[in-house]
């Protein structure tokens, strides 16, 4: 056997192993090799597949079938050695396949064309997948690839290549890792292959490097092999979910950390402090003469020497210490003890901190000067969580700020300052008979459509009035409800009255409105109460859409197994659905989206801020176009001026609630109200 029929020994073998069609013809065009996918299919379209088989001339056959292959072009393969490719359909019976034939050069080792291989690929099962979804494809503004089983592109839309900037062509045939080899081992590769090995159907969102940007992937496994991609550019979600996000954990006026951002890192710190047997201290920090500042000069000359203020205290403190803007004037400082140090040098430290407060500051063209006042609490020994060890520092602070003698504007906590414990303690104590005697008792605000000024629900408010201390802030007597275990009877009484009331209003008055309370997200999580609220709806014959629970995002709302169940239950009695303080908390959208939501109310912190923080009116805007999308009702909370109101308006936001249309009233007046309409 020479070396040519070795050679051509080993082309049979090679194309035996190979589904498809292949034939080999020497220089003058007679078959000298064919595969048995290739004598099958002749068997399938001729009576004599021998026609077809060694010997017979393919090119005679081809002019034949009325698809003659051009001289010159068999002339270039041989003697330029290029490939000839050529696509073609196929009446087989009462089916018609598509074929792609391929002609290239078969070269000896002195690189000389001695033969010429003719290769048929079955791609019928492409085109009729590009006759089937070429209009959806093109239609649709998600980019779409189609991976074929031995992962190279077979469909690219116009919008995936857009998206890519690429062109079509550059995609076709190619290897998806060769085309993208920046993505092995990263998050796109393991969709993508537990796509096509797993046969799962992945959604991921990741950031691709090479493009800076943020992509949305699905990553859907095809049953003949290979996946097909479903993606779009997500980076304008991801700007305005980053903007709530900071809005989450940091402070709009000042950038420094926020209340949510303070608890966090107090836990941490207290776990670490815990764990290695060591102290840390809490600084209260108060400008004494903010308000001063804000009545002299203007509300935004005050927020101005806020944000400078802010940044001198980060600078100060530098990233060894952590600072939060507690609210309003008041900041609060931690500082771990890293270096073992006894607490006196951190009553130095916080002196050190006094005088840089008191530097002056100059706005425009004033300049200020204001002091503080600083309370230490330290862990342990001043408590062992946040709420106490926050109180005891808040505790010192005022007593510093009683005194108001040079020098004692830094105090340390004692045991003996126990004027604002004792006082909540005494809540505490009369909170239950407040509930019995109805000194707690409740309000209604109206809610409008600010197009209209037409009312169009109402919520109902718990205000408690103590017999010695006068009006108590739920935001003192609220927590003082939880802490002890009466938010239970508390939220039962509301629900009683907001009851009864809606059944007079829409008997008597003809309320058409829905009625809204605040639904506390421990209760939510109780199955027997959410039966409790489901039995009452049906006892008063609520109809649906007149009962709203107002719900406020929490860490414990979308971690709590039985949430969603809980909110289908209310959904399906027909209760509405709201998000309460809406962009002030973090906002996860994952599980948002999942929850049956009606409508979300925008916190006042940020209506406050109409024409007066530029960045607080873009994130306002954000969170009115986020509510949009999803298909949310969107009320804005403590609406109080035609510049609010108008602001409001023009951004697409339809409810409001709040001083300019109505102060929280009496029931009766409430009703009053309903019958002068």
């Amino acid at each position: 056997m020479n070396a040519e029929q070795q050679l051509l020994q080993k082309i049979q073998q090679f194309v035996d192993g190979i589904d498809d069609q292949i034939a080999v013809l020497d220089l003058t065009g007679l078959i000298i090799i064919v595969n048995v996918s290739w004598m099958s299919f002749a068997k399938e379209i001729r009576h004599d597949p021998k026609e077809f088989g060694i010997g017979v001339n393919y090119l005679d056959v081809l002019q034949e079938e009325g698809r003659p292959l051009p001289t010159e072009i068999v002339q270039e393969v041989i003697y330029e050695k290029t490939v000839y490719q050529q696509t073609y359909s196929y009446q087989i019976g009462d089916e018609n396949r598509w074929y792609k034939m391929s002609v290239s050069p078969v070269v000896n080792d002195k690189d000389e064309t001695y033969a010429v291989m003719v290769r048929h690929i079955d791609i019928t099962d492409v085109v009729e997948y590009k006759n089937e979804v070429y209009e959806v494809l093109e239609s649709i503004t998600d980019g779409f690839l189609g991976i074929s089983e031995d992962h190279t592109f077979f469909y690219v839309n116009d919008r995936a290549a857009e998206i890519l900037q690429m062109d079509t062509e550059e995609l076709l045939g190619r290897d998806y890792f060769e085309v993208f080899p920046d993505l092995e081992g990263t998050k796109f590769a393991d969709g993508f292959y537990r796509a096509v090995d797993d046969k799962e159907t992945v959604r991921m969102e990741e950031y691709y490097p090479r493009l800076d940007a943020w992509y949305q992937v699905h990553f859907y496994p095809r049953q003949r092999g290979g996946c097909s991609i479903y993606f779009q550019n997500i980076d304008e979600r991801k700007r305005t979910e980053e903007q709530l996000r900071f809005s989450a954990y940091y402070d709009e006026l000042t950038h420094l950390s926020n209340r949510k951002y303070l608890d966090q890192a107090i836990d941490d710190m207290i776990e670490r402090a815990s764990t290695q047997g060591q102290t840390f201290a809490v600084l209260f920090v108060d400008l004494n003469d903010f308000k001063r500042i804000n009545d002299l000069y203007s509300h935004a000359e005050g927020d101005l020497l806020l944000e400078e203020m802010a940044k001198r205290l980060k600078n100060f403190l530098g990233s060894e210490h952590f600072i939060a803007r507690f609210g309003g004037d008041e900041f609060v400082v931690l500082i771990e003890n890293r270096d073992g140090k006894a607490g006196h040098n951190r009553e130095m430290f916080s002196k050190l901190l006094l005088r840089e407060i008191q530097r002056p500051i100059q706005i425009a063209d004033n300049e200020h000067t204001v002091s503080a006042s600083i309370g230490i609490s330290y862990f342990p020994d001043d408590g062992e969580t946040k709420g106490d060890l926050l109180r005891a520092a808040d505790t010192a602070m005022y007593s510093a700020k009683r005194i108001k003698t040079k020098g004692d504007e830094v105090k340390t906590y004692e045991k003996q300052m126990h004027t604002d414990l004792s006082y909540r303690v005494k809540l505490l104590e009369d909170f239950s008979a407040a509930l019995e005697n109805d000194d707690i008792y409740f309000v209604v605000q109206p809610q409008v459509e600010m197009d209209t000024g037409k009312i169009i629900g109402a919520e109902f408010l718990t205000r408690w009035l103590h017999p010695e201390f006068g009006m108590i802030s739920p935001m003192t007597f609220i927590p003082i409800a939880e802490e002890s275990g009466l938010m239970t009877p508390l939220t039962e009484k509301l629900l009683d009255q907001v009851m009864t009331s809606l059944t007079v209003w829409q008997n008597d008055d003809g309320y058409k409105g829905s009625v809204a309370l605040n639904l506390p997200t421990a209760l939510l999580s109780n199955r027997t109460f959410m039966e409790q609220i489901l039995y009452w709806i049906d006892e008063y014959k609520i109809p649906k859409g007149s009962l709203e629970v107002e719900i406020t995002e929490s860490v414990q709302l979308f971690s709590t197994l039985n949430t969603q169940d809980h909110l289908a239950m209310l959904k399906e009695a027909g209760v509405l659905i709201s998000i309460d303080d809406f962009g002030t908390d973090y906002s996860n959208f994952s599980y948002l989206m999942q929850l049956p939501v009606d409508k979300v109310k925008i916190d006042r912190s940020f209506v406050r801020q109409i024409g007066v923080d530029q960045r607080s009116e873009d994130v306002l805007e954000a969170l009115i176009l986020l509510s949009e999308k999803l298909g949310y009702a969107c009320l804005a909370e403590g609406v109080e001026t035609e510049e609010q109101r108008d602001f409001l308006v023009n951004k697409g936001c339809r409810f409001a609630q709040g001083y300019f249309y109505f102060k929280p009233m009496n029931i009766t007046s409430f009703s009053e109200q309903l019958s002068s309409k």
